[in-house]
């Protein structure tokens, strides 16, 4: 691989490391704000059937799904959240329990999509999914902007690469 597909020897432009490291902080968050003692887990479904969930209390029937970003949701952005939402929806429907579904933000303007008038915004009201935003700290807030950044380079340049070959 070139190194122009690289920031350094260990971290591939399109890496998600800062995205995961703010995950970890907004569940902490959460949990702190909230009292819950939300994990991540891989929660079965079936014996053929599991997914993974951010956070999960089974204690307090909780299931918390994190979207760690900054600014509006663009492209195909949205698509995370609808599939967030309707793994919450499976699992409460399949489990036959009611639990306090979470769709966690760390910025206003991401959870905007879940809060406006969009068709997934109707989904999450009509699941009876939270739609919380806490406050990160501006050093990981940083770090999650200066990935983004780096990220749409990297998607940029797959795009451009399909224009030129005809795709």
């Amino acid at each position: 691989m070139s190194e122009q597909g690289r920031v350094s020897k260990d971290l591939h432009l399109s890496s998600s490391i800062e995205q995961s490291r703010a995950e970890t902080v907004i569940l902490s968050e959460i949990n702190r704000l909230y009292g819950l003692s939300l994990e991540p887990a891989r929660f079965s479904l079936s014996d053929k059937l599991s997914v993974q969930i951010d956070g999960f209390d089974k204690k307090k029937s909780v299931l918390c799904e994190i979207y760690a970003r900054v600014g509006k949701l663009k492209g195909s952005q949205p698509d995370k959240l609808a599939s967030d939402l309707l793994k919450m929806a499976l699992v409460e429907k399949l489990t036959d329990r009611v639990w306090r579904k979470i769709m966690c933000f760390c910025d206003e303007s991401a959870a905007m999509t879940l809060k406006g008038r969009s068709w997934l915004a109707a989904a999450a009201e009509h699941f009876a999914v939270e739609v919380i935003v806490v406050e990160i700290p501006e050093k990981i807030r940083e770090s999650l902007i200066t990935a983004q950044k780096r990220q749409v380079m990297v998607n940029r340049g797959a795009d451009e690469q399909e224009q030129e070959n005809g795709a």
